[in-house]
């Protein structure tokens, strides 16, 4: 019989404990594979997921454009060709690199590859333009893009709009040359068509040589992809004596009776209406005098046998017989070659001879006028010639 010994001992455990320490190992390994993989099996966290990239952001990625978020005014994401893909529209705030801030507003449009500009705004933006919407306006099928750019003067500013398309050719705008001072710009559905019409108000400069001013409205229509919007009535805001005057003279030239002799009504009814305040009364006599002349070609124009009525209204002139006003004296010259000749275009040419007679500056109705304001040229007195 052998003898044991320490050694032999020692080298068994260490044996057992190397045994002991695969097994572990294994058991170890095991676990840690069992861990893992119920881990990941499991749904991630909200917390988890990589953050989803903001418009900027992704704009930024798609165009490689670094434009900064404190340059970005407004940006818009929509596919506008009906190509499945996105365009960019984006307004923005140029690096200031002079006294006067500047800016600009961009489609951008991808090849499948790439994003490169389509549309390109920004010489002599000195304004902010103004994103409004993007949407089939007109009906056509086709997205527009509507924005508005402002330019300012010493004393008032433009607007000028702007409706672009992908015509299916290229990048084309359907409001070419829309433009009005001060500009307030909306777009509406006025006969409920589904077809949006632009508006645009404005007509005043603010400046105190501009004369007397009025308000006008400019109404635009869809008028199908080779002329786009174009204008199709004027509204004019009749807020004084001589605007109303110089409308009642126009729809004479029209041969709108009816209307004319409604205007010059208003005029004979209301002869202190101004905008402005008092007018100067040479101007005030002078406008409601020629209006009663409108008067009465209005009247006999609708009957040539009312000479009673027209002559109801020179006698209501008399009143404004004042220093060198020459139309109450061709207001009498009108009605006595009417009543000889019965022919109104007769009276009416003899009417404006009489007028002139004592010269323009005598028959004009301002001393002076300013250089916004506006003027009837005074070989139209008789509207009817100027058919």
């Amino acid at each position: 019989m052998k003898r044991k010994t320490s050694r032999g001992n020692a080298v068994r455990m260490t044996i057992t404990l190397v045994f002991m320490m695969v097994l572990g190992g294994i058991f170890y390994w095991q676990t840690r594979e069992k861990s893992e993989i119920h881990e990941l099996t499991t749904t991630p966290s909200a917390s988890s997921l990589p953050a989803r990239l903001s418009l900027n952001d992704q704009f930024r990625k798609d165009t490689g454009r670094n434009y900064a978020d404190n340059q970005i005014l407004w940006l818009e994401q929509k596919d506008l060709t009906g190509d499945g893909m996105y365009e960019y529209v984006v307004g923005m705030a140029k690096e200031r690199e002079a006294p006067v801030s500047s800016y600009q507003w961009q489609i951008f449009a991808s090849d499948g590859v790439r994003y490169y500009v389509v549309y390109n705004r920004e010489e002599g933006l000195y304004q902010a333009p103004e994103f409004h919407q993007q949407a089939d306006i007109n009906a056509d099928g086709k997205e527009e893009v509507v924005v508005t750019e402002r330019e300012c003067g010493a004393h008032t500013c433009f607007v000028e709009v702007f409706i672009v398309q992908w015509n299916g050719t290229k990048w084309v705008n359907l409001a070419e040359g829309i433009e009005a001072f001060p500009g307030i710009f909306e777009l509406q559905d006025e006969n409920e068509d589904g077809i949006q019409e632009v508006r645009m108000e404005g007509g005043l400069i603010s400046s105190l040589g501009a004369g007397l001013q009025r308000e006008v409205t400019l109404l635009y229509a869809y008028e199908g992809p080779m002329k786009g919007y174009a204008l199709s009535r004027t509204e004019k805001k009749q807020n004084d004596i001589y605007f109303i005057m110089l409308d009642a003279n126009e729809a004479l030239r029209k041969k709108e009776w009816v209307k004319a002799g409604e205007l010059a009504k208003m005029v004979l009814e209301n002869p202190n209406m101004t905008d402005s305040g008092m007018a100067p009364e040479r101007s005030r006599v002078r406008i409601v005098s020629y209006a009663g002349i409108l008067a009465m070609i209005s009247v006999v124009a609708q009957n040539s046998d009312d000479i009673g009525r027209a002559e109801q209204i020179r006698q209501q002139l008399e009143q404004y017989r004042e220093g060198d006003n020459p139309y109450v004296e061709a207001a009498q010259t009108l009605l006595q070659i009417y009543e000889e000749t019965k022919d109104v275009s007769k009276a009416c040419s003899a009417m404006e001879t009489k007028s002139l007679a004592g010269g323009e500056a005598v028959a004009d109705f301002f001393e002076s006028y300013g250089y916004a304001q506006e003027r009837m040229n005074l070989m139209n007195i008789c509207p009817l010639l100027k058919l």
